[in-house]
């Protein structure tokens, strides 16, 4: 069943491939990637990942609405041994050295397509080993050994506000 599922969700794809050129505006209620993650609270979060717009950023909608090229900026730096940890059960904080940190990527809001976003978001939900909840942020701890730090006050677009490894910290510095 599972595998006619799939042939089903692939033939589906390349059906609507090729019919113009139209960049998706992902609308709430579209197709993204089904969730396989039984981890715990993994449907709920698949949920948000769905239903963005009444999750994601809800207080910046005005200000998007009248700056939809709003940049996102990120930076990369280093991790030093216990860098990061939590403070007071409900704070995840780095002290890595921030003048060492470099701008690793900006993400123009308006150029951001959901459907694509979603998918990716989806993607690192169902490789979750753990999914914890603390006020807006959202912790995916994945079976590759990564934190992906969702931040449910900012947009979908700026979405994960942070990816740590073994070896580096991604974080979400502003958005100007």
């Amino acid at each position: 069943m599972k595998k006619l599922l799939v042939a089903l969700m692939v033939l589906t794809t390349l059906a609507s491939c090729g019919k113009n050129n139209s960049v998706s505006s992902g609308a709430p209620g579209s197709s993204t990637t089904a969730l396989t993650s039984a981890t715990a609270n993994a449907s709920n979060l698949a949920s948000m990942i769905t239903n963005y717009s009444s999750n994601f950023g809800v207080s910046w909608a005005q200000m998007l609405a009248n700056q939809p090229n709003l940049t996102y900026y990120y930076f990369k730096a280093a991790n030093a041994a216990s860098s990061c940890q939590t403070k007071w059960t409900i704070f995840y904080v780095c002290s890595s050295n921030t003048s060492s940190a470099t701008i690793s990527r900006q993400v123009v809001n308006s150029s951001v397509n959901i459907a694509s976003k979603q998918a990716e978001l989806m993607a690192i939900v169902n490789k979750s080993s753990r999914i914890q909840q603390n006020g807006s942020a959202v912790y995916i701890y994945t079976t590759d050994a990564k934190l992906y730090i969702f931040d449910l006050s900012l947009p979908i677009q700026a979405q994960p506000t942070q990816i740590q490894d073994s070896t580096s910290t991604e974080f979400f510095g502003y958005g100007m």
